[in-house]
């Protein structure tokens, strides 16, 4: 079963990628979501997002990771470290989507292992909470 996805750093390279997954999951995800401009959902507007994780990831900031699906290499979702605090504390707080059409085959709960992965043995974090 853990073969069934892999996480990926965001870059500005899956930008077209997210933009469909955002497009088809626009009604799925708007009740957990912020309200976003129209320019998010263009090309451009995930292409900036990208950049945006990029920035962050390199500041320590934030890590966004693509969830893709080994079988086809789609992407399959999101999961993102955010709110990360160093210091004492080394804490983020995780949260994650799928796409509506992947929900209850698993792939949420084995991107949460892989990225705690990355959490403590890359990251040097000691503590996650969800959003």
């Amino acid at each position: 079963m853990s073969g069934l996805v892999t996480i990926d750093a965001v870059s500005a390279r899956h930008a077209p990628a997210l933009l469909d997954l955002q497009l088809r999951n626009r009604s799925f995800l708007a009740p957990f979501d912020p309200i976003r401009p129209e320019t998010f959902f263009t090309l451009e507007g995930q292409r900036e997002s990208a950049l945006l994780a990029e920035a962050d990831r390199d500041a320590g900031r934030t890590y966004a990771f693509a969830i893709i699906e080994n079988e086809t290499g789609d992407l399959a979702g999101r999961i993102a470290l955010s709110n990360v605090v160093r210091g004492a504390w080394q804490n983020a707080t995780l949260g994650y989507f799928v796409d509506e059409a992947r929900n209850g085959r698993g792939y949420a709960s084995l991107a949460v292992k892989l990225i705690l992965g990355f959490v403590f043995r890359t990251a040097g974090l000691h503590r996650v909470q969800p959003r």
